[in-house]
């Protein structure tokens, strides 16, 4: 086999299976919502939430802040959060996708 050939091999055995598997969990798709931080306990935050369709089931959420891992947050900041399933409670339990500061 051709060095050529064993490139598109390798990239195929790896890429496509990752992109599916994202495709699968619906990562390119996950809805959004921004919220300003207003109490950090470990690795989880309450975040008022002020923009988002997520709106329409409430107004605080409890944020898993350790999938940001090299990301520090203080109170007061405000974030992007990309979530997953939700569950319906108050403050809202959501699994979170992904956290990033927007300040």
């Amino acid at each position: 086999m051709r060095p050529k050939s064993k490139w598109i091999v390798f990239i195929s055995a790896c890429v496509i299976p990752l992109l599916s598997w994202l495709w699968y969990t619906d990562f390119f798709n996950s809805p959004e919502f921004i919220g300003i931080i207003e109490s950090i306990e470990n690795n989880h935050a309450m975040v008022k939430i002020e923009e988002g369709d997520i709106l329409k089931s409430g107004d605080k959420a409890s944020v898993d802040l350790s999938v940001a891992q090299n990301t520090t947050f203080q109170v007061g900041d405000k974030i992007k959060v990309r979530y997953g399933n939700v569950g319906e409670r108050y403050p809202l339990y959501i699994e979170t996708k992904s956290v990033k500061l927007i300040n």
